[in-house]
């Protein structure tokens, strides 16, 4: 087998601004360089934001969940069904969302009723 190594050589550059967030909280605007046929250019490129997300069930954190924010009460029932803690979103009594940083969900679920 045949390996080879690319060199690449560095070129000293100016240090990027910092990401500037976008309109909404679920995208923000980077300055990039991209090598084209002229050499290096300048560009700005919007990209997705992930946000911590912890879940708790009682009084104990579940879990800390990296999501792009937006639908967070269905990430979260989904998230409780795939992991086998509710079968079904009746059993969910109640969901309270904190946005602070960390972004925070308190989940109540119901009690089970006496078995048939």
């Amino acid at each position: 087998m045949t390996t080879s190594l690319l060199r690449i050589p560095t070129v000293p550059l100016s240090p990027l601004p910092e990401p500037v967030p976008a309109a909404t909280s679920r995208e923000c605007t980077v300055p990039l360089r991209r090598m084209g046929e002229g050499g290096l250019a300048d560009r700005e490129d919007v990209i997705a934001v992930e946000a911590d997300l912890l879940v708790r069930a009682g009084d104990h954190p579940e879990t800390v969940l990296s999501r792009t924010p937006g639908d967070d009460l269905n990430l979260v029932v989904g998230h409780l069904l795939c992991e086998g803690r509710i079968r079904s979103a009746a059993e969910v009594e109640r969901i309270s969302f904190t946005y602070g940083s960390p972004a925070e969900v308190a989940v109540t679920l119901r009690k089970p009723g006496p078995a048939p």
